[in-house]
């Protein structure tokens, strides 16, 4: 399995490794950070809280705009603990969904909240 240099190129400040082409990580970073990676905004704390503060239905949690890593564990968190989201008019919902579509985290899920009670 190789590593997608050309995808760590912008985003190497925020991205702690280059994930594998076959991961979900990898994957995920295509669908929901490519188009709004930006260097200069990615700057400061400050920063992070501006773009948030503009950008409330993109993220589960203020935490989560400070990387692509951070994005998918919060939202991966919100996964495990919410319900499957049906109105989708919200990217941060269309991230949730997103693990849906993967069955071996579905079951995981069910594993998880199983253990819980």
């Amino acid at each position: 399995m190789s590593e997608d240099k050309s995808l760590c190129g912008e985003m190497i400040a925020t991205l702690e490794t280059c994930p594998k082409k076959e991961s979900i990580y990898f994957d995920y970073i295509q669908k929901f950070w490519v188009s709004i990676y930006d260097k200069d905004i990615w700057t400061s704390d400050d920063a992070y809280n501006d773009y948030y503060d503009t950008h409330l239905d993109d993220f589960v949690t203020p935490y989560a705009v400070t990387s692509p890593a951070e994005d998918i564990a919060e939202t991966f968190s919100e996964f495990i603990f919410t319900e499957e989201p049906m109105d989708l008019s919200k990217i941060k919902d269309k991230k949730v969904k997103y693990f849906w579509n993967f069955k071996e985290l579905v079951t995981l899920r069910s594993k998880i909240r199983k253990n819980l009670k």
